[in-house]
């Protein structure tokens, strides 16, 4: 059967080469046709940088088929520079391969992926489309159980892939999310030109610290225990409360690596959560991800060493507001908002949770 040719973007689209791409993909016989459709764009101010997602409402003639009413379509960002970014990091050969090989064997609820195909710059998913989920908002935050669920599930991942032998293999994914060792000392002056006054005197300090702890933040992450991490665990890449009782589903594979686990718990509770907590309070969502990590299957990481890795994660969500906020304070008024609640909420748990002492004490990442 004739494959659909590569597009370049939604403006591309049209009812034939939808046609032919379900037919492609098994879920359209030669009975069935698209007769129309239309396109609702999921992207936004402050979402999707690297990529496109575009909802497709989808008509047929002919039998009723067993696809769905409606799809989302992913394309790599139509802008040169934002697509050329995205093929450096290899985001799109990984999102590619994250569905190719390891969400068919990985407990985790993510979207049915109906199509992958292309490399690099031409990367094209076909995967669920989540309407009948409730979508996280990252500028709003959170709530506890969202967050709590959602560590309950992202715990899976980590349980499965937990120093997995098959990890060696995987030398296309990067050990670290960033390279951390120089990236946070380039961008902090910048960032505190333009954002030190969101700051407190002691949130400042805190950046002056962690610009001369690169490399101890480098050595720390690459010491703990492997297994494969989202690394974007966020609000805008969730979806809540599906219509089959299922609590979460995981969006946005792009940045996926072989890392330290807790590194997602850390992005998600200092990023999403729509409220401050004391140090115990973080501590209590650390136990509840440690708690279904123990659940799946890991041994040998108590929660003692999970709570000082956690505050050694906190430091590597910092680097997302001081290294990126050039790109994200241009896109928008959500994506300022964005980018403000982010700078609030993550300095204020590295504050709360004393994360630069857990580096310095050399507590966090070291061992096995």
């Amino acid at each position: 059967m004739t494959a659909a040719r590569q597009i370049e973007s939604v403006d591309d689209i049209d009812a034939t080469w939808l046609t032919v791409l379900l037919r492609h993909a098994g879920l359209l016989d030669g009975a069935t046709a698209v007769s129309d459709f239309a396109l609702h764009n999921l992207g936004g101010q402050g979402r999707g940088f690297l990529s496109g997602v575009t909802r497709v409402e989808l008509r047929f003639s002919g039998e009723a088929p067993a696809v769905p009413e409606s799809l989302v379509i992913k394309l790599p960002a139509v802008e040169a520079d934002r697509r050329a970014l995205g093929i450096d990091m290899q985001a799109y050969e990984r999102e590619l391969r994250f569905f190719r090989d390891i969400a068919p064997v990985t407990p985790v609820r993510v979207p049915q992926c109906y199509v992958s195909m292309g490399e690099a710059g031409t990367a094209l998913l076909v995967m669920e489309d989540g309407r009948l989920w409730t979508p996280g908002d990252q500028v709003f935050g959170l709530t506890g159980a969202q967050v709590e669920n959602t560590l309950r599930e992202v715990a899976k991942l980590h349980a499965h892939w937990w120093q997995a032998p098959k990890l060696t293999d995987m030398d296309w994914l990067p050990r670290s999310p960033l390279d951390f060792r120089s990236i946070f000392a380039q961008h902090w002056p910048g960032f505190l030109e333009e954002y030190g006054h969101f700051l407190s005197a002691s949130g400042r300090a805190l950046g002056d610290r962690m610009a001369a702890s690169g490399p101890a933040l480098q050595a720390a992450v690459e010491a703990a225990p492997a297994t494969l991490v989202h690394s974007d665990l966020r609000a805008d890449n969730l979806l809540f409360d599906g219509p089959g009782g299922e609590p979460v589903m995981l969006l946005d594979w792009q940045l996926f690596c072989r890392s330290m686990a807790v590194l997602d718990v850390a992005r998600l509770v200092s990023g999403s959560l729509e409220r401050a907590l004391p140090s115990s309070g973080y501590r209590a969502l650390v136990e509840v991800w440690h708690t279904s990590l123990l659940r799946h299957g890991v041994r040998d990481y108590d929660l003692d060493r999970a709570w000082q890795d956690f505050r050694v994660g906190i430091l590597h969500v910092l680097y997302w507001p001081v290294c990126f906020h050039g790109a994200v304070s241009h896109e928008g008024a959500r994506a300022v908002r964005f980018l403000e609640a982010q700078i609030h909420r993550t300095f204020r748990v590295a504050e709360e949770v004393a994360a630069i002492e857990a580096l310095e004490e050399g507590q966090g990442g070291a061992g096995s």
